[in-house]
This record gives structure tokens, sequence and C-alpha cells, in this order.
């Protein structure tokens, strides 16, 4: 009889880490996944940040000549009236 219980106590012992395993597995498995999203989402944001940097490159590589088109204009068009100065802007937009 005490063979029998001993028998019992470690299939319900056996069962006990079996359950307990099966929650880390799950657990693990979650985290796997979660990880692989994060990783995906790191690799677009990476991408994003990539093409920011490009174009904020060529918007600093043409900006000086920006800013010497725009005030050469405003040195230009600054002793007419502001009809004069309208019709030179549609005429040069055309």
């Amino acid at each position: 009889m005490d063979k029998v219980q001993k028998l019992r106590d470690e299939r319900d012992t056996a069962l006990s880490d079996s359950a307990k395993l099966e929650e880390l597995l799950r657990r693990y498995n979650l985290q796997l996944n979660n990880s692989g999203t994060l990783t995906d989402c790191l690799e677009d944001e990476y991408n994003r940040w990539s093409q920011n940097t490009k174009d904020l490159n060529n918007f600093i590589t043409k900006l000086v000549g920006d800013v010497f088109l725009a005030s050469c204009a405003l040195s230009y068009y600054g002793p007419f009236f502001g009809n004069t100065r309208e019709m030179m802007i549609s005429v040069w937009q055309e």
C-alpha cells in the first residue's frame, strides 16, 4: 500500500512539473513572438529615420541656394509697388 501511495505522489509531482513547464513554454513563446514584432517595428523605424536623414541632408544642401534666391528676389522686387511685384512674380512662375 505504501508503494502505491509513493507512486501516486510521484505521478502528482510529475503532472505538476509538467503543467509548470507547459506554462513556461507558453510564456517564452509569447515573449519570442513579442520580440519578433518589436524587431520588425524597430527595423521599420530605422528605415524611416534613414530616409528622413537623407531628406534633411538634401534640404540643407539646397538651403543656401534657396536663401540666396529669396534674398535676390526681395532686393529686386523691393522698390516696386505691390501690383507690379505680383505681375513680375506671376510672369516668373509661368
